[in-house]
């Protein structure tokens, strides 16, 4: 053994830069969303199917409330998402027999997992590499998982929010549309009031569908990649 498991300890899992990243990136696709929804409300045709996706989008711009949802989503799904990416670069690297490309590198770093390319660059392969990789992943993934995991809950109690904001809105703007005087614009109120329910629901609950999702890969990606560091030391 040319260099010992415990002198190739690797740093901790980093959060901020995959957590900064997220955030710029996930402002940014909620802002496209946003800019999208209000095009297409002026341009689309109030009628059958359109008409329902007008809607919910004519909501999501009226509405600025929905961006409680709509933003962590972006944000969270986009961190997920670069988890994903950095898993698999780190799984190619152990399938090309720790051969690290500078790409792989940088990847690697901006989706937090720098004790997992420490390691993969320091720890000698020998019989304890498979045991000191798995290590690593299980020091590492909790913490890079919790947001994830934080999400797949988070994401339905604030859809949920919405949907309350939504529903108390409506309900207080009910005794004018069961007045004898009351106009369209009136129904229209309590309709966008329901729309925001229903919008801040699908968001929340297709939001934290998709995490659940990447997590489950994830989990997968992990399993696969133990299974590959110790195939390496033994192969």
């Amino acid at each position: 053994m040319t260099e010992n498991l415990a002198n190739a300890t690797p740093p901790k899992p980093d959060l901020f830069v995959p957590a900064v990243a997220s955030i710029c990136f996930g402002t940014a696709v909620a802002s496209l969303i946003h800019g999208s929804a209000m095009a297409f409300v002026a341009d689309a045709d109030k009628t059958e199917v359109a008409g329902l996706i007008a809607s919910l989008l004519e909501a999501l711009v009226e509405r600025p409330i929905i961006h409680i949802v709509l933003l962590p989503c972006a944000v969270l799904i986009f961190y997920a998402l670069l988890q994903l990416i950095g898993y698999r670069t780190e799984l190619s690297v152990l399938e090309r027999g720790l051969s690290i490309r500078l790409l792989q590198s940088k990847i690697l770093e901006v989706a937090g997992r720098r004790g997992s390319l420490h390691f993969l660059e320091h720890a000698p392969q020998d019989d304890d590499f498979a045991t000191g990789y798995a290590a690593v992943v299980a020091q590492s993934d909790p913490r890079l998982h919790r947001p994830i995991d934080f999400g797949t809950g988070a994401l339905t109690m604030l859809g949920l929010l919405g949907t309350i904001v939504g529903l108390t809105l409506a309900l207080q703007d009910l005794p004018s549309v069961m007045s004898p005087n009351a106009t369209e614009a009136d129904r229209s109120l309590v309709l966008e009031s329901l729309g925001l329910a229903f919008t801040t629901t699908i968001i929340g609950i297709v939001g934290s569908l998709v995490l659940s999702f990447f997590r489950m890969i994830l989990s997968n990606l992990a399993d696969t990649a133990v299974a590959t560091a110790s195939g390496l030391v033994n192969g």
